[in-house]
């Protein structure tokens, strides 16, 4: 019987255990190995960082860019990219998808009165306004997107 066979599995994982920075903390919910943000289940990168945040009253100010691997969303920081302030709408006939900065996509359906809902959360819903779409909160805070489903105005 070959020891050895037994043996380098072990030896191996003494050797490079402590290179491994694994959060056992949050595996079931997060994935991945800290440091690197690749869910190796899926091999998505994730990154987001904020480049700037003022603290104000009401909405604070803040740019956060967010890179996502398997996103197929190009902007003008570049592919799989999305920051604060480039989020958007893809909008279908009974479906419409909100965008978000992190690169989040939340479905909002076709009420059939004109209103697309969203209620995974708190409830949120979509209206046309003018030529775009109006998206209100369950707070009273609104995003109105042009007619290309483009964000132009955030009120709280």
């Amino acid at each position: 019987m070959n020891i050895y066979r037994y043996l380098f599995p072990v030896f191996f994982m003494l050797l490079v255990s402590p290179f491994l920075h694994v959060d056992t903390g949050s595996a079931a919910t997060h994935p991945y190995i800290s440091g690197h943000n690749i869910n190796f289940a899926t091999g998505n990168k994730y990154l987001s960082k904020t480049d700037y945040r003022i603290d104000t009253t009401g909405m604070s100010l803040s740019f956060t860019r967010t890179y996502n691997s398997q996103s197929t969303a190009t902007s003008i920081l570049g592919y799989g990219w999305i920051a604060t302030g480039l989020e958007y709408l893809q909008v279908g006939t009974d479906i419409i998808t909100l965008i978000q900065p992190g690169g989040r996509h939340v479905d909002f359906l076709d009420n059939g009165l004109g209103q697309w809902i969203n209620e995974t959360d708190k409830l949120r819903i979509i209206t046309v306004s003018g030529s775009g779409h109006l998206l209100t909160e369950h707070d009273g805070a609104s995003r109105t997107f042009d007619a290309n489903a483009k964000l132009i105005l955030k009120t709280d």
